[in-house]
């Protein structure tokens, strides 16, 4: 049942404040009608675009851009710290009386390794986080926020945002639907073999030989393999996908990015960290740590994973960002130790991974944050996705047996895809 909301004292509250045009980056949160989130981004098109849903976090979907974060190369991790700390701490927040207080947030993600990518990456570039002109947030009472930069907001510009609101509230009123995603359509019988290209297994078996020969001389422990499926459909639909995803893989986080033509979506079971005011990591960055003395095993559909949480008191002055240079990349996506095996992953592995197992998330003005490791996902791009899936490689193991392994592991957004049962 959809919650009513009184939209002309919504739209006269935007009104009275977009008036008052004050300098820099203001937010205004307003409460909005229950709806799922995809409808947000098909009331207002734009290039840029983002959903996050998880039942334990925060879910919304975000349209156009407000502020934006570009970073590369290795100083990336400082660039994103210092931008964000200076546009997350300018950013003043007003709330309707009748809206929940959420605040606003960045959110975006990293490449797995900086200048990695190949050109189904085009637009994300080492990584991108976007403060969102209009963001939809599902919780127990849906909010939508407007970040403007009242600097250069003149009187045409003000009636277009009205109007903009007027557009997504009507669009939000007429689906309303306490489900947070439509239903999706059903998947078809296949598709012809010929639109799947993968790694020839041949070429699969040489790589997992020269890591394993890496193994036995003692460089690693452990390093993880990654390969990428093209399938090239017609009619492909990024907000379609991530719906099935969502409703597959409930327990998982359900995210879409998209840049352009191009856009990253996937269903992660994987979490990186989640800073809750004083609930974060590791070592460097906290005290009191706490963790299980074994990995927890978790079952997600069709295959097993092993989750340690590990839970500690925030150390004061510590980032978001610290914590995400320290962290990434996991042994689960690449490698022991760390970046030893992250750089010999650059340098042998077939398909750059862009985005691909990097940390995808967001951070808000007050400094809380979630990531994730970006993994069961792929690109989404006209007439074509990219699928990535990886397989941990440890001297015992059998190269065709990770090969069939990684297959199965595309089967998830296969079926997104609509191309299997």
């Amino acid at each position: 049942m959809a919650v009513p909301v009184t939209e002309t004292a919504g739209r006269a509250f935007l009104e009275h404040t977009l008036a008052l045009s004050s300098p820099g980056l203001s937010a205004v949160v307003i409460p909005a009608p229950r709806a799922p989130l995809t409808v947000l981004p098909a009331a207002v098109r734009e290039d840029v675009v983002s959903l996050w849903h998880r039942p334990d976090d925060r879910s919304f979907a975000g349209v156009g851009v407000a502020a934006a974060i570009e970073v590369q190369g290795d100083g990336r991790w400082r660039q994103l710290r210092e931008t964000s700390e200076s546009l997350l701490g300018g950013v003043r927040v007003t709330v309707h009386g009748d809206a929940a207080p959420v605040r606003p947030v960045l959110v975006g993600g990293l490449a797995f390794a900086a200048g990695w990518a190949d050109g189904c990456w085009e637009g994300f570039g080492d990584g991108s986080f976007v403060l969102h002109r209009w963001t939809y947030e599902r919780a127990d009472h849906p909010t939508l926020t407007l970040v403007v930069d009242g600097t250069a907001l003149s009187g045409e510009a003000s009636t277009h945002l009205l109007t903009e609101y007027d557009n997504i509230v009507a669009a939000l009123a007429a689906a309303a639907d306490d489900r947070l995603f439509p239903p999706p359509e059903g998947a078809a019988d296949g598709i012809p073999e010929v639109s799947l290209r993968q790694m020839p297994m041949v070429d699969w078996i040489d790589h997992v030989r020269s890591i394993q020969r890496e193994l036995e001389r003692g460089a690693f422990a452990k390093l993880v393999s990654a390969r990428r499926c093209d399938v090239r459909i017609d009619g492909l639909d990024a907000t379609s996908i991530v719906a099935r995803m969502a409703q597959d893989f409930a327990e998982c986080t359900a995210f879409l990015f998209q840049r352009g033509e191009r856009t990253f979506v996937g269903a992660t079971p994987e979490m990186l960290f989640s800073v809750r005011g004083i609930v974060a990591g590791l070592e460097d960055h906290c005290a009191a740590i706490e963790h299980p003395p074994e990995p927890e095993i978790v079952h997600v559909r069709n295959l097993i994973h092993l989750s340690t949480p590990i839970r500690g008191h925030l150390r004061e002055g510590a980032h978001p960002v610290d914590i995400l240079e320290t962290l990434h990349p996991t042994p689960a996506v690449g490698g022991v130790p760390r970046l030893e095996s992250l750089r010999w992953i650059v340098e042998h592995e077939q398909s750059p991974r862009g985005w691909y197992t990097g940390p995808i998330g967001w951070i808000d003005t007050k400094g809380d944050a979630t990531f994730r490791v970006a993994i069961r996902c792929g690109v989404v791009e006209p007439g074509v996705a990219h699928v990535y899936t990886g397989a941990g490689i440890v001297a015992a193991s059998n190269p065709a047996a990770e090969y069939h392994e990684t297959s199965l592991k595309q089967r998830p957004f296969l079926r997104a895809l609509g191309v299997v049962a």
